[in-house]
Parts: C-alpha cells; sequence; structure tokens
C-alpha cells in the first residue's frame, strides 16, 4: 500500500546521504568532522550538479510510471508531495530528449530551450552551446537563427525512420549495388547527416566493371561525372549536412598498379594506350588517355581541380586535411620523392551546420610551458579596447583545456590492408572522426562509393544509421559480409 512516510531519514538517526564529509538531511546540510576547502568544493560542485539533473530525474521517473502504471502513476504523484503541474514540464523535457542525447555541461534550462525542435536541431544546437559556453539567452538567440536560416518541415528521427523503412528507394542501414549518381537520384530530398567518401581515383585502377568512374578519357570529364554525383549528394543532405571526399592524384605517366600498360603512337604523351598480356601479346583493351596540357610526369593536380569545381557548384570548403601515411608503401620513382599523404576534403552545404569540435593531446612543450607564470601585461589595449592578456588566467598562468587542443589539419593514421580486398580500403581511424563531429548520434550517414563497407561499419560503432552504394556486386558482398562479422562480434 502506497504511503507517504516514505522520507530521507531524518537528523536524529544522524543518517541520509553523505558528499564529500558532508551529510545531506532533508532540512539542512551539516559537516561531518572538519572537512577540507576541496572536500567543501567537491560537495558544492556535487550540488550544482543535482540541482540540474534533479529535473531529469524528475522527469524520467514521471514518464517511468506513466509507461509502466498508466493511470495509477498520478495517485502516487499525490502521495509523493509533487505538484504535478510544477513538474510537468521536466516530464515533457525528459520525454523529448533521450538520455543518450542529453549534455552533461549544460543547463537543464539549456534542454527545456530546444525541447520544441527536432532532435537533429536538438544535437546541433546543445552539441555547439556546450563547445562554446552559450548562455541560455545566447542559445535562444541561435534557435531562433536556425529557424531563419533552415525554414523547413521539422520531422522527429523517428518519423523519418519510420517513413524511409517504408520506402522501397531509401532503407535505412542498407547496400545498394548501381551506379552512385542513378541509386542517388531515387533517394528523397534532405535524409541524410553526413556523406563521406573515397570515390575511384582517376586513372589508377580498373575495377572491372561496366560503367566504373575513373576510367574517362580526359581528367575533365572525370571531375564533371564526379561532381555530378555530388550534386545528388548536396540535395539528399540535411541542411546542416556535412560531406568529407578522400582523394589522391594522379601522375601524367603510365598508369600505377600491377598491369603493364604501353603507349602506343609518335607523340609518347598522348597516344593510345595498350594492356600487355603475360604471354608478351597486346590487346587493345586500355581507353586512351588525354592529358591535355598536363606535361608527362607532372601531377594532374585532380584534387585541386576537384575542389574547385565543388566550391563552383555551391559547397563550402571548410577545409583541407592532409592524411599522413607514416607506413606508406616505398615507391620506384628514383627522381622525386616518395608520396606519402593523400586530401580529405571537408565540404559543407551551408553557411550554418552541424559539427561538433574534436580534441587532441597538447604537446609536451605547452604543458610545461604552463607550469610557469607568465610576466604581467597590461589588461586592455588603451587604443583598440582589446583584451591583450586573454590567454591568461587570473593568477597569470596558462589556461588548460581538459579536452585538449583543437584538432590539426594533418592526421597521421597508418593505413591498414585488408586481406579480403584487393583494392585501397581507407581505415577506420581516418572517418572517426569526421562522423564523430558532423553528424549527430542516431544520424544518417551516406558513402555512394562504399567499397568493403568501412563507413557502415564505423558508422554501426559510433551509433549511427548508414548508407552505401557500390557498382560492383562483389564490393557488396564483400561490405554485407563484414557487416555480418561486426554485427556478430558486438552481438
Amino acid at each position: 500500500m502506497l504511503t507517504s512516510d516514505t522520507r530521507l531519514p531524518s537528523i536524529e538517526n544522524e543518517s541520509g546521504m553523505l558528499c564529500n564529509s558532508f551529510r545531506l538531511q532533508p532540512i539542512g546540510l551539516l559537516p561531518v568532522g572538519e572537512p577540507t576547502f576541496e572536500q567543501w568544493f567537491a560537495c558544492g560542485s556535487f550540488l550544482c550538479q543535482a540541482e540540474n539533473a534533479v529535473h531529469f530525474w524528475i522527469g524520467d521517473w514521471l514518464n517511468f510510471g506513466e509507461w509502466q502504471w498508466g493511470e495509477r502513476y498520478t495517485g502516487a504523484i499525490e502521495l509523493t508531495g509533487f505538484d504535478y503541474q510544477t513538474v510537468a514540464n521536466d516530464k515533457w523535457v525528459a520525454s523529448r530528449i533521450e538520455i543518450s542525447r542529453r549534455r552533461e555541461k549544460v543547463s537543464f534550462e539549456h534542454h527545456k530551450e530546444v525541447a520544441p525542435l527536432s532532435p537533429h536541431e536538438q544535437d546541433v544546437l546543445l552539441a555547439r552551446a556546450e563547445a562554446e559556453g552559450w548562455t541560455v539567452r545566447r542559445l535562444r538567440e541561435e534557435k531562433r537563427l536556425l529557424a531563419r536560416i533552415f525554414p523547413y518541415p521539422r520531422t522527429d528521427i523517428s518519423d523519418i525512420t519510420e517513413q524511409e523503412q517504408s520506402t522501397a528507394s531509401f532503407r535505412l542501414n542498407s547496400l545498394y549495388c548501381g551506379d552512385a549518381l542513378s541509386v542517388l537520384q531515387t533517394f528523397p530530398d534532405t535524409c541524410c547527416d553526413l556523406a563521406i567518401s573515397s570515390p575511384p581515383y582517376w586513372h589508377l585502377r580498373d575495377y572491372e566493371v561496366e560503367g566504373q568512374l575513373g576510367l574517362e578519357e580526359t581528367f575533365e570529364e572525370y571531375i564533371q561525372k564526379l561532381c555530378d554525383v555530388f550534386d545528388e549528394v548536396m540535395r539528399v543532405l540535411r541542411p546542416w549536412g556535412t560531406c568529407w571526399v578522400n582523394m589522391g592524384d594522379t601522375y601524367a605517366s603510365t598508369p600505377a598498379g600491377n598491369t603493364v600498360f604501353e603507349f602506343e603512337g609518335t607523340d609518347g604523351n598522348y597516344g593510345r594506350l595498350r594492356k600487355r598480356n603475360s604471354n608478351g601479346g597486346r590487346a587493345n583493351t586500355a581507353k586512351p588517355i588525354d592529358y591535355g596540357c598536363v606535361q608527362h610526369k607532372s601531377l594532374c593536380l585532380i584534387p585541386f581541380r576537384f575542389a574547385i569545381e565543388m566550391v563552383n557548384r555551391g559547397w563550402i570548403l571548410r577545409n583541407t586535411v592532409i592524411w599522413h601515411k607514416p607506413n606508406v608503401m616505398p615507391e620506384s620513382a628514383k627522381d622525386r620523392f616518395t608520396e606519402d599523404f593523400e586530401y580529405l576534403f571537408f565540404f559543407v552545404k551551408s553557411q550554418q551546420y552541424y559539427f561538433e569540435r574534436q580534441y587532441e593531446p597538447l604537446s609536451e612543450a605547452y604543458l610545461e610551458r604552463a607550469k610557469y607564470p607568465r610576466p604581467q601585461v597590461s589588461k586592455w589595449d588603451a587604443d583598440k579596447k582589446r583584451n591583450r592578456a586573454s590567454y591568461l588566467n587570473k593568477y597569470d598562468t596558462f589556461t588548460i583545456n581538459p579536452l585538449g587542443r583543437n584538432m590539426r589539419t594533418v592526421w597521421s593514421i597508418p593505413p591498414k590492408p585488408l586481406k579480403e580486398a584487393h583494392f585501397a580500403v581507407f581505415p577506420e581511424e581516418l572517418i572517426e572522426t569526421p562522423i564523430k563531429a558532423s553528424c549527430p548520434a542516431g544520424g544518417i550517414v551516406l558513402d555512394p562509393y562504399i567499397g568493403a563497407g568501412t563507413t557502415a561499419i564505423v558508422a554501426q560503432r559510433l551509433g549511427r544509421n548508414y548508407i552505401g552504394i557500390d557498382l560492383k556486386p562483389e564490393y557488396i558482398a564483400l561490405a554485407q559480409e563484414r557487416l555480418a562479422k561486426y554485427q556478430q562480434e558486438v552481438s
């Protein structure tokens, strides 16, 4: 039988909740012994967190009671002493923002401010509020700005998922075998949060499938076709969506790979390529390559030509990340240095986009300098009225962010071979950071050239959904096999 006698232990029996040498009672707080300053401070920090957390506790408690016992829970609420009208708001906010998406470093009032929005908009604003230390007022202003910039119908992720799962042309956590452009054209508008891919490089590999990208006669044609695909990617991305593209360059010379190609003709640079058989014969199977004005042995600058065309088509290029490969394979060239990096372009669809800052460890030199006080400097420049000592705290020492420093744009990540695949596979570590930074939890990651399925595996591991496309059935089968193996290991 429910009664109203359940209370915190009274002060007379000297019990209650003990927190850092302080006893928390229903009507007050008492020190136990002689608390130190550090214990007093830690207790205050806990109280601050508890004040914020108690609204979520109450809200989750109410939602669970309603789900478990229906109308019976209303009588229990009265016996606890709660005024339902007072705590109803806690219940509503907790129901709108599940625990996995709540931010510990921002207040309940911040969550309350974004509760009416869709989950994706909530994630965008809460992530920025946490990273940049927004006040509730600043968050309210940014919410209004977001509504002006993206006046699209707002739909919860649960509704989108049901709609997409029931649509034959778009299914979450699925792999599609077909031409990237043709498959993307069947997808609905604004259905994905992030696109990340490593498209086939120009004339570096023959994947032996009809209609493949990368064997075009000129790099202009290659870039035109590739950017047509990313036009569709832009269409299917949500307004706050981002796009990451890994790309390497090509030399104006004999194509790389195990197959030997020879030039036929007198010009040497622009003749038709013929593939030499293992028995020494020749088969006229390779397409001609026209390097245009690029001279023999020169880099074709494919990544930069691609990036410029993407910007011309409306994309915003935010970063050019250098993927440094510390264990790169040696090259046979003796008249230049060994290439040990590729490019990873970070494009966004609009000026306001989802991005959660990622951090890397501070250097040992910085940590050493931070140990010592810095020389006193004037706090304000009399002419420019600018803070000249913003990097100093009141004790004149460097302020250290416990998370580290904002990530730089040179990422040293060793390539990792995949024995099941006979083609280049980018390492999981390379795409972890873009997915964490650019796709909210529960969001949708698209890879239009998914190959062996690495993007899908990383997306699943990080709590995101995936959509993958590839032209070659053997690669789709390999990706499905790897996904099944990963899911079996997780389960």
